[in-house]
């Protein structure tokens, strides 16, 4: 029996049409869950374990770098929310931001990322009040 795939799944990296069959077996890129945020550690050097929840929240308690996840997936979509505090957030030079220049985070950001396996390809939206 195969199952049908609901119009809005829960999981990432699935490449089956909506309302398709759904296989038996998942990949493990197919198993990225997005409807859970997981907590990031804040430290000099923040590290970031995408293997499993593909979105993350970090608030920074001083100026702060931000390490190329472990864990990338080619393909897979990414969210990572910030709570800036009026601090900086320098990023590890696997990121790559539209115009080349590395987004400067304040209040609450929220940055979206793309990979390719290696790169992470990110688009901010920036200040939220």
């Amino acid at each position: 029996m195969t199952a049908q795939l609901p119009l809005s799944p829960f999981v990432i990296g699935l490449n089956i049409a909506p309302g398709g069959p759904l296989p038996d077996a998942f990949t493990r890129a197919e198993q990225v869950v997005i409807n859970r945020i997981q907590t990031l550690i804040d430290a000099a050097t923040i590290h970031w374990d995408v293997s499993e929840v593909a979105a993350a929240k970090v608030t920074l308690g001083g100026n702060r770098t931000l390490a190329t996840p472990t864990g990338l997936i080619p393909g897979q979509v990414y969210a990572l929310f910030v709570v800036a505090g009026g601090h900086t957030l320098v990023y590890s030079a696997d990121y790559r931001w539209v115009g080349g220049s590395a987004p400067v985070v304040s209040g609450t950001s929220i940055i979206s990322f793309m990979t390719d396996g290696t790169l992470m390809y990110g688009v901010p939206q920036l200040g939220f009040a």
